[in-house]
């Protein structure tokens, strides 16, 4: 399934964010344009939100105080 998502902020190899259009494919992406038209697919309006692939949540928490048997680092990190 084709997603195109319009208007992002994407950072950009001078380190700068910039406004372009992400398509994916099957959860890969394929292209990165300022304007992209495809039809046949998804689109999410992205406009004024930072698109950043790949980034991960520094600051979860795993093993919460009294509930260590739930969780733990290798299962987390399996989950995200």
């Amino acid at each position: 399934m084709k997603i195109l998502i319009k208007n992002g902020l994407v950072f950009d190899e001078k380190n700068d964010f910039v406004k372009k259009d992400i398509l994916l494919d099957d959860g890969i992406i394929i292209k990165i344009d300022n304007e992209i038209k495809e039809n046949r697919c998804e689109i999410i309006d992205a406009s004024e939100s930072y698109v950043l692939p790949g980034l991960i949540d520094t600051n979860c928490r795993i093993c919460e105080p009294g509930y260590e048997y739930n969780e733990g680092a290798k299962r987390s990190y399996l989950s995200a």
